[in-house]
C-alpha cells in the first residue's frame, strides 16, 4: 500500500480564494500522480514482457533447431538398430533425469529473466541461485545411481549400446520438454505485453481539503491571545506614560 500526500503553501496574507485554489491544487496534484504511477506501471510491464518475449523467441528457434537434430539422429539410430528394449531401472533412470534436466533449464532461465530487473546480490537471486545448486547435485545423484527408489542405476555400469539410446532418450525428451516450456513462456509474454490493465487500484482519492494543515487553529488562537495581550499591555504602558507626560507640562 501507498499513501500520497502533497501539502502545497500560501502566502502569508492569503485570501479566501488563493487558499481555495491551493486547496484543489493539493487533490489534483495527488489524483493525477496516481494517473502517472499507473502509466509508468504499465509501461515498465510491457517493456519487460517485449524484451523477455524476444530473448525467448531467439532461444526458442536455437532449441527448436536442436530438437530437429536429435529426433533425426534418435530415429535413425533405432532404425540402424531395430527395436532396443530398455530395461525398468534404467528407464526411470532416463525419466528421473529428463525431469531434473528440464527443471535446470528452467530455473537457469528464470535466473537470466530475474537479472533483467534485479541486482545479482538481492535477496531473491541468492535464492534461485541456491535452488539451481540444489538442482544439480540431483543431477548428479541421478547420473551416479544414488537417487534412491526405482531410480539406482548409474548409467557407468550400463552397456555401451544401451548407454547411447539412454543418451539419446534423454537428450529428445528434456528438448522436447524444454521447446514445450519456451512455446508456454512466449505465448505467456505475448499476452503480457498486449495486456492493458489498471496496475493501480485507488482505495481513496484524494478529495480537497476543507480544513489547512497549517498553521492549526488550535495554536493559533493562544498565540494570538498572548500576542495581544502583549500588546494590549505595551499599549497600556504607553497610554499611562503620555498622560502623566502631558500632566507634568
Amino acid at each position: 500500500m501507498i499513501q500520497l500526500s502533497f501539502n502545497p503553501k500560501t502566502g502569508y496574507f492569503s485570501d479566501k480564494k488563493e487558499q481555495e485554489q491551493i486547496a484543489k491544487l493539493s487533490a489534483d496534484v495527488v489524483n493525477y500522480s496516481i494517473i502517472i504511477l499507473d502509466k509508468l506501471n504499465r509501461t515498465k510491464t510491457a517493456s519487460k514482457a517485449k524484451r523477455s518475449k524476444e530473448f525467448i523467441g531467439k532461444l526458442k528457434i536455437e532449441k527448436r533447431f536442436k530438437l530437429d537434430s536429435i529426433q533425426s539422429e534418435y530415429l535413425k539410430f533405432q532404425q540402424k538398430n531395430k527395436a532396443l528394449a530398455l530395461d525398468k531401472q534404467v528407464a526411470s533412470s532416463i525419466e528421473a533425469l529428463s525431469e531434473v534436466q528440464s527443471a535446470i533449464f528452467k530455473k537457469e532461465l528464470e535466473i537470466t529473466s530475474a537479472k533483467l530487473d534485479l541486482s545479482s546480490d538481492s535477496k531473491f537471486m541468492e535464492m534461485l541461485n541456491k535452488q539451481l545448486v540444489e538442482l544439480k547435485k540431483q543431477k548428479v545423484e541421478v547420473e551416479s545411481g544414488r537417487a534412491g527408489g526405482d531410480v539406482g542405476i548409474a548409467f557407468t555400469s550400463v552397456p555401451e549400446l544401451t548407454k547411447r539410446f539412454a543418451n539419446l532418450k534423454i537428450d529428445l525428451e528434456v528438448s522436447t520438454q524444454i521447446y514445450n516450456y519456451l512455446e508456454a513462456q512466449y505465448q505467456q509474454e505475448s499476452i503480457q505485453e498486449a495486456r492493458d490493465m489498471p496496475t493501480v487500484s485507488v482505495l481513496d482519492p484524494a478529495a480537497v481539503p476543507e480544513l489547512r494543515s497549517s498553521p492549526r487553529r488550535s495554536l493559533l488562537t493562544p498565540i494570538a491571545f498572548v500576542i495581544i495581550s502583549l500588546v494590549s499591555v505595551l499599549l497600556a504602558f504607553w497610554h499611562n506614560s503620555f498622560k502623566q507626560k502631558s500632566s507634568d507640562h
